[in-house]
């Protein structure tokens, strides 16, 4: 069975499908084997050497491989009087068969035949069943690895008859579907692959040998009776075409309602000691940020979560604590500051212009005029702030259009700074010929330049004749380079005087480290340091098993709990506690870059609350993306610990202490600056 989970940015695909992993994970009579992967390498041969085999590792499948061996030569002295109880330790892996066959002098190349015409049978490929097959062999194991890590094959592979190379998209696909079928078996396993839209979209779109073998994986996948699961943005559906997406279910992630999202508060709020089911969320003020958010589940989470840290004891959230919480967390820069960088990359490609320049004929002001040729047409930039309101759409499409409308053949282009919601960007698509452009921090001043060269050569285009166009361009084309030359120059001088400062300042960090402990516990001020203490007291208490540890270096204790944890069940332990470390040192992470904002020489305040603001978004969207769900592998520890109903809420607990911490550090950080919080 396969199936395609749609839907845009923000709907719950991701959280859907770990929903779908963590009922896996839990299910009866056994749990279901599953591999999550996530295509945002771009392509899919960085899907299977990144991200594939990080997770399949060669541990992984040797214990694989002696799995079905052990089978095999269990299966051998069936109907013999051979104890049936060695038999049982032989197919469950707990007697290892390779060593066991060499001890009794058993007939090993037979064995190896019979376990190669296995995995024929599973995989349906000769290279790959004979490189398998070969792998349980110590002196060739790690020459098959490094074949199926993408190295050619080396002459002893090639002797055996393996002469491909794993360096293409569609060996890489081949390579997926061969192990996921290998790790089924007679088992029932899930293939997860998120965010589709990063291998299959209309940026990118395939050769159709690459297309070809996806649908195979499709098919093979499927038909070998592995759950496929696929998830992305609507486009990769159609890229795939309805011949295979037609025999798959597609499950649509819609927009949440407004009565779906007082639904997630009163689930949320329940424990909080609030009377009220909805607690301080006033009804108006969750159909508002319905609203504004155009039912995106992770803007509204985030929001609700900086709604309540903003809202004191007792204090009601309304419709203008949305409006707050919305430009709090979304503006992650100073308006300044981007006006800032936008007036250097302006000048950086060399396009002149003018600042709070008012159109001739008209009373609106435009924060950048291009001026273009000689008939007055040019190019108007606006910069806003979050757009919150319908009134702020039309407010910014009224200045659009009298621009145009002093200057017909004049284009315009808007900035934002924060938070567009969808219903205000369908009125500013229509309003300005260009934009609008949301601030982001990664790449936003390489796609502005862009568009602002684009907006002028359509311009001059229109306006000028092509001789004039060819000479103001190859004039511009020179002032770059002559720009780009004493930028580098300056950029030296700037780069020699931050070494000699990032000198001292670590020269001054390090006298403070080695300075004696009860002078140095204080680096964050008093409002700060508490929060991570109480976030990292928890995280370690749930990490803590020196307790349960200690049970196996105690006489009068039968119950076996530490092998049960550490033999049977060491994968529902392990993986669940690597999350909670994991957790753990993400905090710490965060905790040295806030310590590295605070001691960090004087700025304005201006600068530093936005840094700090930045600081704590980044850190909410990075442990976003922590597995929360694996935690509800340590049910296996509830004889010892926690009750179920407490290890039950450990996946929500956990979630709101890690991802809340950034809100809880920024709101205590407010103090130290003097702000308002």
């Amino acid at each position: 069975m396969a199936i395609a989970v749609v839907g845009e940015h923000g709907t719950g695909k991701t959280h859907l499908v770990n929903y779908l992993i963590n009922r896996c994970a839990a299910a009866e009579p056994g749990p279901v084997g599953y591999q999550y992967l996530s295509a945002q390498a771009g392509d899919f041969r960085k899907l299977y050497f990144k991200n594939f085999l990080d997770k399949v590792d060669k541990p992984r499948v040797l214990r694989r491989l002696n799995e079905y061996y052990g089978q095999i030569v269990a299966a051998s002295f069936g109907g013999s009087e051979f104890p049936e109880e060695i038999r049982e330790r032989l197919r469950s892996n707990k007697i290892d068969p390779q060593r066991f066959v060499r001890q009794f002098g058993l007939p090993e190349s037979i064995y190896l035949e019979e376990l190669h015409s296995e995995i024929y049978k599973v995989t349906k490929d000769a290279e790959l069943s004979t490189a398998l097959t070969l792998m349980l062999r110590e002196d060739l194991s790690d020459h098959v690895w490094g074949w199926l890590c993408g190295d050619p094959p080396d002459e002893l592979l090639k002797e055996r008859g393996i002469l491909i190379t794993i360096s293409t998209e569609s060996a890489a696909l081949k390579a997926i579907g061969m192990f996921s079928r290998l790790f089924r078996g007679q088992d029932r396993f899930v293939l997860v692959i998120d965010e589709m839209e990063k291998v299959l979209s209309q940026q990118s779109i395939p050769t159709r040998e690459v297309l070809d073998a996806f649908r195979e994986l499709v098919q093979v996948t499927t038909r070998s009776g592995i759950l496929l699961v696929l998830a992305g943005l609507p486009e990769f559906v159609d890229i795939l075409g309805g011949n295979t997406i037609d025999r798959m279910q597609v499950v649509h992630t819609t927009p949440f309602t407004a009565g779906q999202v007082e639904d997630y508060v009163k689930a949320n709020i329940v424990g909080t000691g609030h009377r009220s089911p909805l607690g301080p969320f006033h009804p108006k003020a969750l159909t508002y940020m319905t609203a504004l958010t155009n039912g995106n589940i992770r803007h509204i989470v985030g929001l609700c979560r900086k709604c309540y840290e903003l809202t004191s004891e007792g204090g009601e959230i309304t419709h203008a604590t949305v409006k707050r919480a919305a430009q709090d967390r979304f503006e992650i820069i100073n308006t300044s500051a981007l006006a800032e960088l936008i007036r250097d990359e302006l000048a950086g490609i060399s396009i002149p212009f003018v600042e709070n320049h008012q159109l001739a004929g008209s009373d609106v002001t435009v924060d950048y005029w291009i001026p273009v040729g000689t008939g007055g047409s040019g190019c108007a930039i606006f910069l806003t702030d979050s757009v919150l309101t319908d009134e702020d759409a039309t407010r910014l499409a009224d200045r659009a259009k009298a621009v145009t409308d002093a200057s017909p053949g004049s284009r315009t282009l808007l900035i934002v700074n924060g938070f567009l919601p969808e219903s205000g960007a369908k009125v500013l698509r229509d309003a300005f010929t260009s934009g609008p452009l949301v601030y982001v921090r990664d790449g936003f001043l390489a796609v502005f330049g862009n568009t602002v060269n684009s907006i002028v050569q359509q311009v001059q285009a229109a306006e000028l004749d092509p001789e004039t166009g060819i000479r103001l361009h190859v004039e511009r084309l020179t002032s770059m380079h002559i720009g780009t030359q004493r930028y580098v120059e300056a950029l030296a001088t700037q780069i020699e005087e931050l070494r000699r400062s990032s000198e001292m300042g670590i020269a001054a960090l390090s006298q403070q480290l080695h300075e004696p402990e009860a002078e140095t516990a204080g680096i964050l001020p008093s409002a700060i340091e508490p929060v991570f203490v109480a976030t990292l007291s928890e995280l370690r208490e749930l990490t803590d098993l020196r307790q349960l540890l200690s049970t196996a270096f105690d006489p009068d204790d039968d119950s076996d709990i530490v092998h049960t944890l550490l033999v049977r069940e060491r994968s529902a332990l392990l993986e669940p506690l690597g999350v909670l470390f994991m957790a753990e040192a993400l905090v710490l992470a965060f905790q040295d870059a806030v310590t590295n904002w605070y001691i960090l020489p004087d700025t304005p305040p201006s600068t530093r609350l936005y840094t700090l603001r930045r600081l704590c978004r980044m850190f909410e969207n990075i442990s976003g993306y922590l597995p929360y769900y694996v935690l509800d592998g340590i049910r296996v520890t509830r004889s010892r610990s926690q009750s179920s109903e407490e290890l039950a809420k450990l996946p929500t607990r956990v979630r709101a202490l890690v991802g809340g911490l950034g809100s809880r550090v920024e709101v205590a950080a407010l103090s130290t600056l003097g702000a308002p919080g």
